[in-house]
């Protein structure tokens, strides 16, 4: 069999904290369950949408749609 490849792309926008709704904490919690359990059997890999502020860059906010990036290229473990 031929072991699959999963992207996975987690929003990180601010709509996953907003009106006091939590939604990053249990997104994270559900990837680190899925990747834990599988993570012999598929190579995973990591994309964050938008993509991660870099330190001290005062343009950051203007870039809240930017695509992201791949953080974690895709492998097995």
């Amino acid at each position: 069999p031929t072991i699959p490849d999963m992207l996975i792309v987690l929003d990180r926008s601010q709509s996953m904290r907003r009106d006091f709704v939590n939604r990053w904490d249990p997104s994270v919690a559900a990837v680190q369950s899925v990747v834990g359990e599988l993570d012999d059997r598929i190579r995973f890999g990591l994309m964050m949408f938008p993509k991660p502020c870099a330190a001290g860059d005062v343009f950051c906010q203007a870039e809240a749609c930017a695509p992201g990036e791949v953080e974690i290229p895709i492998e097995l473990g």
